[in-house]
């Protein structure tokens, strides 16, 4: 089969759920699959070849068209034009040395959406979407103006409803393509999303005291490590950590805030301020696993997650995790974290309280091992090519 993929969110320039998840995901499904040609597609006016990842395998190549993103976005929400496939087959017959060398034929057989955007294909080729989340349906008011206004302009249910198949990243978003969509059941697969074995591997002392100096971090400190967003329940987080403090004065502990803040996507996050939280802004990729694992806790009471990569960072790096007891974090920590109701920050009080307890922290350790080795980017990919395989016997 030849199989596009759309790798349209690597220009966007951010390193979130979705980026990571495609630069995890395509080096493990490459590596399982060498029958099959990938065209992975990009758009942007400038030069991204250097910003991508050399894969160096026959059946794979890139392809980058140079249309501005807003007149494509346009063309697609509102003619529904240009035809995806028939966009790329015309490119790859002006530029032939752009396709994978095991490509037998001009046509595209399956066309891969690691996420939800405009798109509008053929209708012999077959659509596959990932869904990573529904919080633009559920929480609007959680985003910007701007970032609402294009979610009513890409119509996501016409985008869900057109796929040929959906992959859920967790059982709970499977059920609320469903019950929100009335996606039917078999139209839609859960495969997890991953974590690299060598994540939190290898960290030595120099590495440690060079990521502590680099983000002025504070001998002891509670972690929270996202996008800084409303939905991140930010505010509650804050609350619940001033009311800690007053009960153990004697804590030295901070509240270290780590992530960027995206105003033209997301609202303002509101908080309280106090003499011992931090902020540190974006934190490296390779400096994550560092901040995560000198943590006492890694403190993640979303309101909502269609998954939560953060969370499995917490756990490959050993730190106990204080997070939400809704939407799909039980089913990524299992019996590995102290779970709370996210809208009272006294409940998040009472748990960091009760995660020093040497016991807790013990038992959580050793769940949490257990847990992390269930979710790893190589069964992601094994899953997702069954999915391509099945597909493809209906074509």
């Amino acid at each position: 089969m030849n199989i596009v993929i759309d790798i349209r969110p690597l220009m966007e320039g951010n390193l979130s759920g979705v980026e990571v998840y495609l630069l995890n995901l395509l080096p493990e499904l490459f590596a399982c699959d060498q029958e099959n040609s990938y065209i992975l597609f990009a758009n942007a006016r400038r030069n991204v070849s250097f910003s991508l990842p050399d894969f160096q395998r026959k059946n794979v190549s890139v392809i980058q068209t140079k249309i501005p993103n807003k007149l494509l976005n346009v063309g697609l929400c509102f003619f529904r034009y240009p035809k995806l496939d028939k966009f790329i087959i015309k490119h790859l017959k002006k530029h032939p040395e752009k396709a994978p060398s095991t490509m037998k034929n001009n046509k595209i057989d399956i066309f891969f959406f690691p996420d939800l955007r405009p798109s509008k294909i053929s209708r012999k080729v077959k659509k596959i979407t990932v869904i990573h989340d529904l919080s633009f349906q559920h929480f609007k008011k959680f985003f910007s103006r701007k970032t609402r206004l294009w979610y009513k302009l890409m119509n996501p249910k016409r985008e869900i409803k057109t796929s040929n198949h959906l992959i859920a990243v967790s059982s709970f978003t499977k059920s609320d393509l469903m019950e929100t969509y009335r996606i039917p059941e078999e139209k839609i697969t859960v495969i997890h999303e991953g974590i690299s074995d060598d994540f939190g591997e290898n960290l030595n002392e120099k590495k440690i005291m060079h990521v502590r100096r680099r983000y002025n971090l504070p001998q002891r400190y509670f972690l929270f490590l996202s996008t800084i967003e409303p939905r991140k329940n930010i505010q509650n987080m804050v609350k619940g950590f001033i009311v800690y403090k007053r009960l153990n004065p004697k804590d030295e502990a901070k509240l270290v805030i780590a992530g960027s803040k995206n105003s033209k996507i997301f609202s303002k996050v509101m908080h309280d301020s106090h003499p011992d939280i931090m902020f540190t802004g974006f934190i490296d990729e390779n400096d994550k696993a560092a901040v995560i694992q000198q943590a006492d806790c890694f403190l993640y009471p979303s309101l909502f997650e269609g998954f939560g990569l953060p969370l499995l960072e917490a756990m490959k790096c050993g730190t106990p995790i204080i997070t939400s007891n809704t939407s799909s974090m039980p089913e990524v920590v299992g019996n590995a974290a102290l779970l709370v109701n996210p809208n009272f920050f006294d409940a998040i009080s009472d748990a960091l309280e009760k995660i020093q307890e040497p016991d807790v922290r013990a038992v959580l350790k050793k769940n949490m091992e257990i847990q992390a080795a269930k979710f790893n980017w190589k069964n992601c990919a094994t899953a997702t090519l069954e999915i391509f395989k099945t597909i493809g016997k209906t074509i």
